[in-house]
C-alpha cells in the first residue's frame, strides 16, 4: 500500500472529507474583512479598562461620527492620535563625556601630535563643552594657518 492509498483510508474511516482548493480573496474583500474586524475591536465595550484597548477607544470618534474635522475624511482614525514631535538632538561633542562622580570631562583628538589632549573635568557639561568647543576652533585655526 502506497502513500496516497493510505491517506484515502485514513480519510475514509476519519470519516473526513479531502479538501478542496483554497478559495481566495480579493484586495478588496480581504480590506474591508481586516477592516470591519478592527473596528468592533475597537468600538465594543469592554469591561477590562487596564488595557491599551480601552485607552484607543477613548480616544478614537465612533465610526459613525462623520468627517474629520481635520482630514474631512468619514470614519478616519488617525488624525484623532497626536502627531509625532520631531525630536531635535543637540549637537553631541565627541570628547565630551560624563564621568561617574557626575563631573564632566572634556578631551579632543590633537592631530599635530596624532593622541588625544586632556581638557579638564568640569562641574556641568556646558563648561565642558565650552572648553571643547575653545579647543577646537584653537585646532581649526592652526589647521588653516
Amino acid at each position: 500500500m502506497n502513500n496516497s492509498e493510505n491517506f484515502q483510508s485514513y480519510v475514509q474511516n476519519e470519516n473526513l472529507t479531502p479538501v478542496s482548493q483554497p478559495s481566495y480573496l480579493t484586495r478588496d474583500q480581504e480590506h474591508e474583512i481586516i477592516v470591519s474586524t478592527l473596528r468592533q475591536v475597537i468600538s465594543s465595550p469592554g469591561g477590562d479598562t487596564s488595557s491599551s484597548n480601552w485607552i484607543a477607544s477613548e480616544a478614537l470618534p465612533p465610526p459613525d461620527a462623520g468627517p474629520c474635522p481635520i482630514c474631512g475624511v468619514t470614519g478616519c482614525y488617525g488624525c484623532a492620535f497626536p502627531r509625532p514631535v520631531e525630536i531635535t538632538k543637540e549637537k553631541k561633542h565627541k570628547g565630551v563625556r560624563k564621568k561617574p562622580s557626575g563631573k564632566w570631562s572634556a578631551e579632543i583628538w590633537d592631530p599635530s601630535i596624532k593622541a588625544r589632549r586632556w581638557l579638564g573635568t568640569f562641574p556641568t557639561y556646558d563648561r565642558a563643552v565650552q572648553s571643547y568647543e575653545e579647543a577646537q576652533y584653537e585646532l581649526a585655526g592652526r589647521r588653516s594657518a
